[in-house]
């Protein structure tokens, strides 16, 4: 067979690549919706980035399992090492064998060393001689020797695109000699089959579970596997954003990471997708029609939106000083989904 490509589409949430490669795969099926809208709610935030120095990490939160590994109930998965493959010398062999996984209907997570490969914003770049990290393919043309790939781009935009076989060959060798070196560590490559057999019904029990959670800034999700002692959860996240947005402004030096335009895009995609699953369960008959909360959430969208394009005004502007009108905001949105949020677990346990 001389191209083969497996389905993919622009998956929903896009901020952590863990999510974007998953959903990328599971949301071309119609049958992940009740999956897909029964998860996803609560979100956590690290508290003590300043003191321990540490990333400021804001994401969606599922119990802290590495959500490449076996978390997705659509997926068939299997995780392979560097050591497991160094059996693969020649170019040719290597190439060949994430040929192979794709023909056999397997979609490839590669750990490479992104700052190989031209797509990538670290490419050729002196501040960033290597940057490990991992890359879906899902396609490949044997005769034009490239792989599809998906990845952040330059400009950091989520994106369907071409690598050429040599290309993906010197990722993958970089990669290699980097853990053979002990410079990095291997986090493995992933091999994900959609699993048809499977089936999932919208759990409202889940969602009502988790909406608690939210509005209680706690976590009841794998407490018997982790402590969270170090995380925020649901309505105290927007407290330390707001620490987070005024060490920004101070250029605090023990702020060890700026991800803000990521920040805010983490918290876009929760209101977006708040407004779908309200929608969600209203077509499926959970909950009655409620034009007032949907107007509500669509409105917290708005202004998060907003949040995020002047945000981007003032990275573009050195010297707009937009933080404390940003964080500003920020005590409002919290305000308004608190309400929201309560109102749509009454309407969930009324029904």
């Amino acid at each position: 067979m001389d191209a083969f490509q497996l389905p993919v589409m622009n998956p929903p949430i896009r901020g952590y690549l863990r999510w974007a490669y998953l959903l990328s795969i599971t949301s071309r099926y119609e049958k992940t919706l009740p999956w897909y809208h029964s998860n996803f709610i609560q979100l956590s935030c690290t508290k003590y980035f300043l003191e321990d120095k540490i990333e400021y990490f804001f994401d969606f939160y599922r119990g802290i399992p590495n959500e490449l590994n076996y978390n997705n109930p659509f997926l068939l998965t299997c995780s392979v090492n560097y050591d497991i493959l160094s059996f693969l010398k020649q170019q040719d062999d290597i190439i060949s064998f994430f040929v192979n996984q794709i023909r056999s209907g397997y979609y490839c997570v590669a750990f490479l060393d992104e700052s190989r490969i031209p797509h990538s914003s670290t490419y050729k770049n002196e501040a960033v001689p290597s940057f490990p990290h991992h890359v879906l393919l899902y396609g490949y043309d044997a005769n034009a020797r490239t792989f599809q790939i998906a990845m952040f781009d330059q400009s950091f935009i989520y994106r369907m695109l071409e690598l050429s076989f040599d290309d993906f060959f010197e990722a993958y060798q970089s990669m290699n000699n980097l853990i053979v070196s002990k410079e990095r560590a291997d986090h493995h490559s992933y091999f994900y089959k959609f699993d048809d057999s499977k089936h999932y019904e919208f759990d409202k029990t889940v969602v009502v579970s988790q909406i608690k959670d939210y509005l209680a800034s706690e976590t009841t999700c794998n407490r018997i596997n982790y402590n969270a002692y170090d995380l925020a959860f649901g309505l105290e996240v927007y407290e330390y954003l707001k620490k987070f947005l005024w060490a920004l402004k101070e250029n605090n030096p023990s702020l060890a990471s700026r991800p803000v335009l990521r920040t805010i895009h983490v918290l876009l995609e929760h209101k977006k997708l708040m407004v779908d699953r309200i929608k969600y369960m209203e077509e499926i008959g959970v909950m009655k029609r409620d034009e007032e909360l949907l107007k509500g959430f669509e409105e917290l969208t708005a202004k998060v939106e907003v949040i995020r394009n002047n945000l981007i005004r003032g990275i573009r502007r050195p010297g707009t000083d937009i933080i404390p009108k940003v964080v500003a905001e920020v005590d409002n949105i919290r305000e308004k989904e608190e309400v929201l949020m309560t109102r749509l677990l009454q309407q969930l346990e009324a029904n």
